[in-house]
């Protein structure tokens, strides 16, 4: 069970940074419906809680039920998965992020990932119950979930399209569309996830692109075996 923070804030968050907070979250769902009702958003406040996940912390772990839907106001995490007895990173959020655990939240069983804080992270968690009944009494608002599913779907498509790339063109892809992300996470963490030497990554980062606008989608494809 998370601990959540009252509204007043704590030590960890101020009551300045869980309003700020909650103005980007909506503004974020405005974004992508504008005529989200007022009744909605009062709910959504109402229901909602803030949460602060210490640095290296679990949020979820394998076999638990992905109940709440977070929003990152600030923060990184990253979502692990088990294969033959060891750990992978399979992708990281960060601010402005939704994350749920997608095979757990949509039908309520056991996961099969796990989600951690890679650095000190606050979010907006939404019970799944609340989720559901907001989309039953408000129609309009399943388009918001439906552009966040459409978004993230699509993105997992890309990712499972980059073990075609060689390491260099991925890393490049990154840098370019996901810098909020490649900013914070750790040269050793993005080197394990790419699957190349720490050493070999750092001269790809050190080293000048030649051509900044070169077109990605004509990329080479890595040598597989």
């Amino acid at each position: 069970m998370y601990d959540f923070i009252p509204r007043s804030g704590n030590a960890d968050v101020s009551k300045g940074a869980i309003e700020n907070s909650y103005k980007k979250a909506l503004e974020t769902i405005q974004g992508i419906y504008p005529k989200v009702a007022p009744e909605t958003i009062d709910f959504i406040r109402e229901r909602s809680k803030m949460v602060y996940f210490k640095e290296n912390s679990i949020i979820l772990d394998y076999e638990q039920v992905n109940s709440y839907c977070l929003f990152i106001c600030s923060g990184l995490m990253r979502s692990c998965i088990k294969y033959r007895g060891r750990q992978y990173t399979s992708w990281y959020m960060a601010a402005g992020d939704m994350v749920i655990a997608a095979n757990s939240w949509y039908d309520q069983t056991p996961s099969t990932e796990r989600l951690m804080a890679m650095k000190d992270t606050f979010c907006i968690a939404l019970h799944y119950n609340d989720l559901e009944y907001i989309y039953q009494r408000w129609e309009g608002f399943n388009l918001v979930g439906r552009k966040f599913t459409e978004k993230y779907y699509i993105q997992a498509r890309q990712m499972t399209h980059w073990r075609f790339f060689a390491p260099l063109y991925v890393y490049k892809i990154i840098i370019k569309q996901y810098w909020n992300i490649a900013r914070q996470v750790p040269l050793a963490e993005i080197s394990n996830f790419l699957g190349v030497a720490r050493e070999t990554l750092s001269r790809i980062r050190n080293k000048r692109w030649k051509d900044e606008n070169e077109d990605l989608s004509s990329a080479r494809f890595a040598d597989k075996p």
